[in-house]
C-alpha cells in the first residue's frame, strides 16, 4: 500500500520560538506513541523561524481515519501551535508515494 506524506509549514512569530520549539518536543513524543504515523520537523534554513511538518502514514487507509485517532492531548497541543503561527503564512500539501 502507498504511504501518504502530509506536510504543513508555516512560519511562527519571533516573541514565540521558544515556547514552540517546547511544543514540538511534546508533539514528537505524543506521535512517537502511534505505530501507523511518523513526525518529523523541519526548520526551514531559507526563511527566518519557518518550519515543516511531515506526517508520513503507513498508507491511505490510515491517513482517511486520522481524524479520529485525534485525541484531547493532540488538540491542546495544536490549540497552542495555532496562537504561534503567523497568520496566512500556513502552506499544507498532501502527497501518495508512487
Amino acid at each position: 500500500m502507498a504511504k501518504v506524506l502530509f506536510t504543513t509549514k508555516y512560519t511562527i512569530d519571533e516573541s514565540k520560538v521558544n515556547e514552540y520549539l517546547n511544543l514540538i518536543e511534546e508533539l514528537k513524543l505524543h506521535f512517537a506513541q502511534k505505530e501507523n504515523v511518523k513526525l518529523e520537523v523541519f526548520k526551514i534554513k531559507s526563511k527566518a523561524n519557518t518550519y515543516q511538518e511531515n506526517y508520513e502514514y503507513a498508507d491511505e487507509s490510515v491517513w482517511e481515519s486520522a481524524d479520529e485517532e485525534y485525541d484531547e492531548r493532540y488538540e491542546a497541543l495544536m490549540s497552542k501551535l495555532s496562537d504561534m503561527i503567523i497568520p496566512k503564512s500556513t502552506e499544507i500539501s498532501t502527497m501518495v508515494e508512487l
